[in-house]
């Protein structure tokens, strides 16, 4: 029962922090999504500006977006869950696989 939970929140993890990060940068211009990239970035340049460019790069906010996703299912799962290294790689990971795909089919036709 454990490993299955385990396994279902790992992936609920996977797809939401890809989700979330195709949404929030690759669709950072579109009407909802635009205001909230723009508070973001503004709200983080003032931690670091360097951080700032994470709200330009898909890779990079999927990372951070598992982190997000998965303190949501700590807490989902009575604190028992939390694999965020793991599904911060994993997404990360997955994201680029998609970009490069996609801009390998792009680039073809």
């Amino acid at each position: 029962m454990f490993l299955t939970c385990t396994i279902s929140f790992f992936l609920i993890s996977v797809i939401s922090s890809m989700g979330l990060a195709i949404i929030f940068v690759e669709k950072r211009y579109d009407f909802p999504v635009r205001r909230f990239n723009v508070l973001f970035r503004r709200n983080i340049r003032k931690i670091n500006p360097k951080l700032s460019i994470l709200g330009e790069c898909t890779v990079c906010f999927s990372f951070w977006a598992a982190l997000i996703s998965d303190i949501f299912l700590f807490i989902y799962s009575d604190f028992n869950y939390f694999l965020w290294p793991l599904s911060g790689f994993a997404t990360s990971g997955l994201v680029w696989v998609l970009i490069t795909y996609l801009n390998l089919i792009d680039n073809d036709s």
